[in-house]
């Protein structure tokens, strides 16, 4: 008899096997989300185009919303972990410009128009907005960490309410995408550089009063 040891392999490509299934969902959801919108994707489509039957998405998601909110994630990781990653460890002003004139001036994507179609879904629909407001909630965090460091590091003016500061860069950031999604026209980056120079400078603690 053997020792058990040769499992480990066989749970490995369990592993390997469920990750692909889940990652083809996401991908079917998404292409689904961005064709259909959310309310009129239906789940059997979105399993059937990534080569499954229905009970593959409810194997991997407890719902139609907590698939959204996978999307979300999975789509939206370049910028939580990259700008917002790069915030979290370099919470300065320069940081803060750069990651604005991204925001405002970058290219529209298929993301921008998902996020329009949600919003407006979860005006309407308590769950959605639930997961909406779960993915924000994640995004509201870091700023608020970061504009706390900076703020105790003297680079922003401590005297400022944070909260204010985070929520009027939410703000910028979601009023952004939903001209992205919408297609409106957007600034260049130069401009949207130089509005920002201009407002995070206006954070920044004043000059010291005079002895």
């Amino acid at each position: 008899m053997g020792d058990g040891r040769g499992a480990s392999p066989a749970a490995g490509v369990v592993e390997v096997d469920l990750t692909d299934t889940r990652e083809r969902l996401l991908r079917a959801a998404f292409a689904a989300f961005v064709s259909e919108g959310f309310e009129r994707a239906r789940v059997q489509d979105i399993a059937a185009a990534a080569g499954f039957t229905t009970g593959a998405i409810y194997r991997n998601f407890e719902s139609k919303i907590d698939l959204l909110l996978a999307v979300m994630r999975r789509y939206g990781s370049s910028f939580l972990e990259g700008e917002l990653g790069r915030l979290a460890r370099e919470h300065d002003g320069d940081t803060l410009v750069d990651l604005g004139a991204t925001t405002l001036a970058g290219p529209a994507s298929d993301l921008h128009r998902v996020l329009i179609d949600v919003a407006g879904v979860a005006a309407r629909d308590a769950q959605v907005r639930s997961a909406l407001a779960e993915v924000l909630d994640e995004v509201r965090s870091t700023y608020d960490a970061a504009i706390r460091a900076a703020q105790d590091e003297g680079q922003l003016d401590p005297a400022l309410p944070s909260e204010a500061v985070v929520s009027l860069i939410l703000t910028l950031m979601v009023g952004s995408f939903a001209l992205k999604g919408l297609g409106l026209a957007r600034p260049s980056e130069a401009d949207a550089r130089a509005v920002l120079e201009r407002l995070v400078a206006a954070l920044e603690p004043g000059p010291e009063p005079a002895s």
